[in-house]
């Protein structure tokens, strides 16, 4: 009977009933898809971290350190070969890797340059695919240099134009060549593109008085993450002296977005939840006190509180269970959608990539975190109710039924 009273008083104002449902189904719909964009704006940073920066395991020397200690060598064995060549592992590469200035003839900056092997790179990192300008390590050229088109502006040069590279050898001897420009790329982390060129790991190597066996940095790029912690003790073998490092000690900044996003969730869709609290709370009283007659008649004919407590409580849960599934089903939908033909942001493209993010989102959310949105609406709207459902047991009979 409660159920069925219940029921019908919502129905009593059809507009302010379909004003709250409404009004919760945008709501979560907006949580939603607000969330979905935060993921899908992150897993395009997360795909840069890993398949474009740092790959998923790298090995330096233990004395390598921030400062890039050009002594601190490594050399290809036969256990690295094994390694690079293990189940669950994509592509592996070693490079070479010195910080100095880079100068051309109207300016000089700091830069970060690495010897690599062009074709385990492209597979490493898709670096050729990033190209904007001129070729990708054409084999018929020598000293070549691989320079974002950032720096390339910052340094006002062209193709096929020359700098210099300065840096500190194996000796201690600072050692300067000539590199010409053969390629110019544009990634999505703008900040990188300034400071970070690229020659060929024969190159360098030859500049800095080493063999083709040596290298600073090993890079194995895994299947999935779950070969992640096989591959990170079989290199921990093959260089038991060396630092064997994973992309999340590579990145603790991308570790800690991945760690706290689920904090992130509750915080808005809190947020939002909250400012529907404070409707369905003015929804439900002003029901209640255009009914206090009626309450009182109920009252006096032998309905506990309990009963009219509980008639409040289903009103408001039949107003959620109505709003909530309607906002899901849309903000389902919507990720869905976006998530395929993805959300262009070109406009934006510009500051974006100053923090490495990509112009292009592909909204995403697990199908988890539309349970627990949903079950958080539900919370809400019955402690929403608690208040109107309190006030109506506040009404005396006697004078609620004199109520005009």
């Amino acid at each position: 009977m409660i159920l069925s009273i219940a029921w019908r008083n919502i129905w009593r104002n059809r507009v302010r009933s379909l004003l709250v449902i409404g009004s919760i189904a945008l709501g979560l719909w907006a949580g939603a898809f607000v969330i979905a964009f935060a993921w899908g704006l992150y897993q395009n940073n997360i795909y840069d971290v890993i398949h474009r920066q740092f790959s998923h395991v790298q090995v330096h020397h233990a004395q390598f350190g921030p400062d890039m200690d050009p002594h601190s060598l490594l050399r290809e064995n036969d256990t690295w070969t094994i390694a690079a060549e293990a189940p669950g592992v994509r592509s592996a590469t070693t490079r070479l890797v010195v910080s100095g200035m880079i100068s051309s003839p109207t300016m000089a900056t700091g830069m970060k340059l690495f010897g690599i092997r062009p074709m385990e790179e492209a597979l490493q990192t898709e670096l050729n695919q990033v190209l904007m300008e001129g070729s990708y390590f054409p084999s018929n050229r020598k000293d070549q240099l691989y320079i974002g088109e950032k720096l390339a502006r910052k340094l006002r040069v062209k193709l096929n134009g020359k700098v210099v590279v300065t840096f500190s050898d194996t000796s201690n001897n600072i050692t300067a060549a000539a590199l010409r420009v053969t390629g110019i790329y544009r990634s999505r982390n703008a900040s990188l593109d300034e400071r970070i060129i690229y020659t060929e790991h024969g190159t360098l190597a030859t500049l800095l008085g080493v063999d083709g066996c040596s290298f600073h940095e090993a890079a194995l790029l895994l299947d999935d993450s779950a070969s992640l912690a096989p591959n990170v003790a079989r290199l921990a073998a093959a260089y038991p002296a060396a630092l064997v490092q994973t992309w999340k000690q590579l990145s603790p900044e991308t570790d800690m977005i991945i760690s706290s996003f689920d904090l992130y969730m509750y915080i808005v869709v809190g947020i939002i939840l909250l400012a529907l609290t404070f409707g369905i709370v003015n929804t439900m009283l002003m029901a209640v006190l255009e009914r206090v007659r009626e309450i009182g008649v109920l009252k006096s004919v032998g309905m506990n509180n309990r009963r009219i407590f509980s008639m409040i409580m289903l009103e408001t849960l039949f107003l959620s269970l109505l709003g909530s599934p309607l906002g899901i089903v849309l903000a389902w939908f919507t990720i869905w959608w976006t998530g395929t033909v993805g959300i262009d942001l070109g406009m934006f493209s510009a500051g974006m990539s100053q923090f490495g993010f990509s112009a292009i989102v592909y909204p995403a959310l697990e199908p988890s975190k539309y349970i627990n949105i949903a079950v958080m609406s539900l919370v809400t709207a019955l402690l929403a109710s608690a208040y109107p459902a309190w006030r109506a047991l506040q009404l005396k009979p006697v004078e609620a039924v004199r109520k005009i």
